[in-house]
């Protein structure tokens, strides 16, 4: 997948892309869009579009970890004054604005997503092609537009459903209701299940596949708290053959174990400068920038210091568990051969995962080629046991938990547990699996619990309406049918 960028996107999509207000404006590529769709080569350059805006600051390389993580307990917003960063603090401190950018961001670039999905799939039906890869490259832009739509309605609620591609007089759209925009997402998930390939290999190593299309329905059932559903799903990716867990947990956070056997769903990035073919603003991502240590004066292994590992989700961590190693920079670790200092931290401890380990450090101000993982298989294997024990089916959830803990080399659950207390251990084990990876506050969320777990961590100002985020006020100005959501 790194090998298939196209000039084409830059050429007719990507500068589109880049404005805020995404539903009120036109693209002014709608005339040249007629001349383009042609060729097979065209419709794999318009889906490698709709791929594109996953590396945006909207999706995977800023909103995506700064709201699940920095929302939560398990981190904080990080060091530096409230001017520094004041996107990230108002999640910290449940201040959150209807002007926030990571919001506005997340609105702009997902619609930017689907709107490119709705041109693909009204235009590539019509191009003489192989039908094998017609229907996969379909299957891709409904898997990615469903993805889109479930990221949006998780932040905002109800939100305007677009099904196909619109001109600037049709896009003064209302909100839609959120049980149709999750009817509709899984539509698109299950009609990609169907025809996209378990593997691809070659320069199409990354693209999303089958395992990835149930992954997700999987994960959306979980929201819909549909839990046959969910295990379905859950069952067809274990089933499948493909994934299967690495043998060391760190590992998954190393550019050499990119599109490894874990790896469901990740999101492909190369080092490189502005305006490359993949990103709005560049090829790679500034998570390492983001989270790396604000004061350590070492070239390579400085950043803002965001993203700063609570002590609550330290001490969630059993004693020896590696992955706590592999998730916190602390006292007495190790990074590129070199000695962190807690001192570098206003906590003691900075965010480990997606930082270059090697001598060979990112210099300041370049982006990452290292993948984001969206989705592993240890996450599968915990979707299946929560799901087998919302069923009843507690005794069968059991080893599905355990091949998770097998791999970090502590014991197997107690045996025994019941429906609650089995449902406690899994809430546990995903929050130390998948710690620092974006994932926390939705299953606080998902789960009901965020209220409670926030305000017995002191952050007394969250109140019921932060579970979910305000309507983009500069959305809301262009488009007066857009109503905001109640407390803001």
């Amino acid at each position: 997948m790194k090998l298939i960028k196209s000039l084409l996107i830059v050429l007719l999509v990507v500068s589109w892309g880049c404005d805020d207000q995404i539903l009120n404006k036109q693209s002014p590529n709608e005339v040249t869009a007629a001349s383009f769709y042609k060729t097979e080569e065209d419709a794999v350059a318009a889906i490698n579009a709709v791929y594109d805006p996953l590396q945006y600051r909207g999706l995977f390389t800023n909103s995506y970890w700064s709201i699940g993580d920095i929302t939560s307990d398990d981190a904080d917003k990080g060091d530096g004054g409230k001017s520094d960063g004041p996107a990230w603090w108002e999640f910290d401190l449940f201040d959150i604005k209807s002007t926030n950018s990571l919001l506005t961001e997340s609105w702009a670039d997902s619609y930017t997503g689907i709107y490119r999905a709705n041109i693909a799939l009204e235009r590539i039906p019509d191009i003489e092609m192989d039908n094998n890869l017609k229907q996969r490259l379909m299957g891709e832009a409904k898997f990615l537009r469903g993805f889109y739509y479930f990221w949006l309605v998780r932040l905002f609620g109800d939100v305007p459903l677009i099904t196909e591609p619109q001109s600037l007089g049709d896009l003064k759209v209302s909100r839609t209701p959120k049980e149709e925009v999750y009817a509709f997402l899984i539509k698109d998930l299950s009609e990609a299940a169907e025809v996209l390939p378990e593997t691809y290999s070659g320069s199409d190593l990354g693209r999303i596949t089958k395992g990835a299309a149930n992954g997700m329905l999987a994960k959306v059932y979980m929201w819909r708290k549909d839990w046959q559903k969910a295990a379905d799903h859950s069952k067809k990716v274990i089933d499948s053959g493909v994934y299967e867990l690495l043998e060391n947990y760190g590992d998954n956070f190393e550019q050499e174990f990119e599109n490894s056997k874990e790896s469901v769903f990740e999101i492909q990035y190369v080092e490189g400068g502005p305006n490359g073919p993949w990103g709005n603003t560049a090829d790679g991502n500034i998570i390492h920038i983001s989270t790396a240590p604000r004061n350590s004066g070492m070239p390579g292994l400085e950043g803002w210091g965001f993203n700063m590992p609570t002590q609550d989700l330290v001490d969630a961590f059993e004693e020896g568990d590696p992955r706590l190693e592999a998730t916190v920079l602390m006292e007495g670790s190790t990074i590129g051969g070199k000695e962190y200092n807690p001192e570098w931290s206003s906590t003691g401890y900075n965010s480990r995962k997606y930082l270059i380990k090697t001598e060979g450090f990112i210099g300041w101000g370049e982006d990452s080629p290292v993948n984001v993982r969206v989705m592993r298989y240890s996450e599968v294997l915990l979707m299946y046991a929560e799901a087998l024990n919302e069923l009843g089916e507690t005794a069968q959830a059991y080893p599905y938990v355990n091949q998770v803990r097998a791999r970090a080399g502590l014991d197997d659950l107690a045996a025994g547990m019941g429906q609650s207390a089995f449902r406690e251990a899994v809430y546990h084990e995903r929050r130390v699996e998948l710690a620092q990876e974006g994932h926390r506050w939705w299953d606080l969320v998902r789960t009901g619990r965020a209220l409670d777990v926030m305000r017995a961590q002191g952050r007394d100002n969250i109140q019921e309406h932060h579970l979910l985020f305000p309507i983009p006020q500069s959305e809301i100005d262009v488009n007066p049918e857009l109503t905001q959501n109640p407390g803001y």
